[in-house]
């Protein structure tokens, strides 16, 4: 929707079409890795569900996670999908290891 450069491609498909879609794009550009703003609206958790049935790398942006008007990125998932601890004394163990 965003991309305007050269070499964008527009799905006007159903939503049902989309993971044959995109695994078919992913195929003929040889994609490595997929970046999504957000991992829970419907069409980005197929995204996930095709790139990972083909091994690639997944990485999420996601807004205010830490603190607000800032953006993070994590591999394969943020909020409920993030791979980070969710013992908040692992949290405060890391930050004891930090310098000053």
């Amino acid at each position: 929707m965003f991309w305007r450069l050269p070499g964008a491609v527009d799905f006007c498909g159903r939503e049902p079409e989309w993971p044959q879609f995109l695994d078919r794009l992913i195929v003929d550009r040889a994609v490595s890795d997929v970046i999504l703003f957000g991992d829970c609206r419907p069409l980005h958790r197929a995204a996930i569900r095709v790139a990972q049935s083909r091994g690639l790398r997944v990485y999420v942006v996601e807004e205010g996670y830490f603190r607000p008007d800032w953006i993070t990125l994590e591999e394969g998932g943020v909020n409920g999908y993030s791979s980070l601890p969710r013992d908040p004394a692992w949290f405060r163990e890391q930050t004891r290891l930090l310098p000053p």
